[in-house]
């Protein structure tokens, strides 16, 4: 059994291989965004790891051609311009868009925050409150289901 700090991807199994899982960041904040680097290198998926700075700008990444697709969606309640409701909105009206796994990145803990995102098709609202080692817990947790979860996008 691994340490800690192994990948996700150690913790699978014995024999089981994973195939490499994007993960989209959307963090409009640059301290967080450098925090979840920190994060994703400690566990070793910083390579998997893509960020846009805003809604608009994760739109026009998920909609090239010449970009690896995302299996997971990682993004914050706070945006500048395009807010991360509408953003919700619109990846799940989009008929090629609509299957990546949301999860959002909050700082509410009242169920009506919460529920509002679930009804509009998020995965998972998951409250941060900035400490390193939560977030890093947090992050450890998700990405181990991740590695372990099947995408309909590969089969």
């Amino acid at each position: 059994m691994g340490t800690e700090t192994d990948s996700a991807s150690s913790v699978v199994g014995q024999g089981q291989a994973t195939e490499p899982k994007p993960i989209l960041l959307v963090e409009s904040v640059f301290e967080s965004a450098v925090l979840m680097s920190r994060i994703f290198r400690e566990l070793n998926l910083l390579d998997q790891l893509a960020i846009s700075m805003d809604c608009e700008g994760a739109l026009v990444r998920l909609r090239q051609a010449s970009v690896a697709r995302p299996r997971l969606i990682l993004l914050d309640v706070r945006m500048p311009r395009m807010s991360a409701r509408s953003f919700l909105e619109v990846i799940k009206s989009d008929s090629v868009l609509r299957m990546i796994p949301v999860v959002v990145l909050g700082d509410s803990d009242r169920a009506e925050d919460v529920a509002r995102y679930y009804e509009l098709g998020a995965a998972g609202y998951m409250v941060q409150d900035g400490e390193y080692t939560d977030v890093l817990d947090k992050m450890r947790a998700l990405s181990n289901y991740w590695m372990l979860s099947r995408s309909p996008m590969t089969h």
